[in-house]
């Protein structure tokens, strides 16, 4: 059994035996593959209420419930951060939307540190927007990460600072719902804002996005990821299974209204059979059958995001014109030097060239596969 079968299997509830080694490298080895997948807050409370002890490693839950209790204590920091600088970020005049991992582990999760991230993902109304919070930002002592792209191929900014416990925070400064040039333009900020609900957790200044519109996003987000065979990570598909498992009748009409108006009908429709295939998720009577149906005589398939030819092809399809393309292309392949660096781990000067040509020669032969 691979360990994301069945880590699978134990956040679904089954009672299933240890079917790996009993070593301390056996126990590793699945505790990295539960951070890889997302999933390591959640598993312990799993094991705990399922599993018989006798039937694990001795060694196990010792070793998550030291793992948990640093995620639950970095997640009690975050948290009174978050709420610190939405609350700037008001005063300063500026309206923000939480997305994606903040946004379901505040409204989702009964323990938010249960849902991974490495970051905050805050939604402006616009560029401008957003470079006025990277400024609040900086002159609350964050510094600016280093991104891919420039105006096509990217639609956000980052930026961290370590606070004085140690623990790091990463805010992405976003101006555009998904990155991607396809899904950029699909879901605007004033249709998300005007949907938002209050996150009290966070404190009064905290909106998080509809869950009509989270589940959207969550479809989406899962296939930006393809190409690195990333796109059932088990932490996504839990998502899209929480969410779909609080919908109503009228949740889901909107959902499917939603996903045919923007053209996304088999994007969703691949995200909401990953999940069912994976946590036996429930879906209502003829909404595959209607998602199937719409996503028939759509352009835009979830296979296109298989390779990163396909998805770069589907950017360029997405955009109006002629320009737009040749600035995308362009982004892939010369992005900016310090983002080069940084990926490297070398310092600017005459080997610049030299990571330039490695960084094309990578990315033509990740587009030919």
């Amino acid at each position: 059994m691979e360990q994301a079968d069945w880590l699978a299997a134990v956040l679904r509830g089954e009672c299933i035996d240890w079917p790996f080694g009993w070593g301390p490298r056996d126990c590793e080895s699945v505790l990295l593959a539960a951070q890889a997948q997302g999933v390591s807050g959640m598993l312990l409370p799993r094991l705990d209420r399922y599993a018989d002890p006798a039937s694990l490693p001795a060694a196990l839950r010792p070793a998550l419930r030291r793992r948990v209790r640093g995620e639950a204590a970095a997640e009690f920091s975050r948290q009174i951060e978050c709420e610190r600088v939405l609350g700037l970020l008001a005063g300063a005049g500026l309206s923000a939307l939480l997305m994606k991992g903040t946004a379901l582990a505040y409204s989702l999760y009964p323990e938010p540190h249960w849902r991974s991230r490495c970051d905050t993902d805050l939604l402006f109304a616009d560029r401008d927007a957003a470079s006025l919070a990277l400024e609040v930002f900086a002159r609350d002592g964050y510094r600016p990460i280093p991104a891919l792209g420039g105006t096509v191929l990217n639609h956000e900014v980052c930026c961290f600072k370590q606070d004085r416990f140690g623990v790091t925070h990463s805010m992405d400064l976003h101006w555009a719902a998904n990155n991607l040039p396809v899904f950029a333009d699909l879901l605007p900020f004033a249709e998300l804002a005007a949907a938002a609900a209050l996150l009290p957790r966070l404190g009064p200044h905290a909106l998080g996005v509809a869950p009509v519109h989270g589940l959207l996003l969550a479809c989406m987000h899962r296939l930006q990821h393809a190409p690195e065979g990333q796109s059932n990570r088990l932490i996504w598909l839990y998502d899209i299974h929480l969410l779909t498992a609080g919908f109503s009748a009228a949740d889901w009409s909107a959902f499917s209204r939603l996903a045919m108006t923007r053209g996304v009908s088999g994007v969703c429709l691949a995200g909401l059979m990953a999940a069912r295939r994976v946590f036996r998720s429930t879906l209502p009577p003829g909404i595959l059958e209607a998602l199937t149906q719409a996503a028939a005589a759509e352009w835009l398939t979830p296979a296109r995001f298989a390779t990163l030819r396909g998805q770069l092809i589907a950017n360029l399809l997405a955009l109006d014109d002629w320009g737009s393309r040749r600035r995308l292309v362009r982004e892939h392949l010369f992005p900016d030097a310090a983002y080069l660096t940084q990926t490297y781990g070398a310092r600017q000067g005459w080997r610049l060239p030299l990571l330039y040509l490695r960084w094309i020669g990578s990315k033509i032969g990740k587009a030919l596969r």
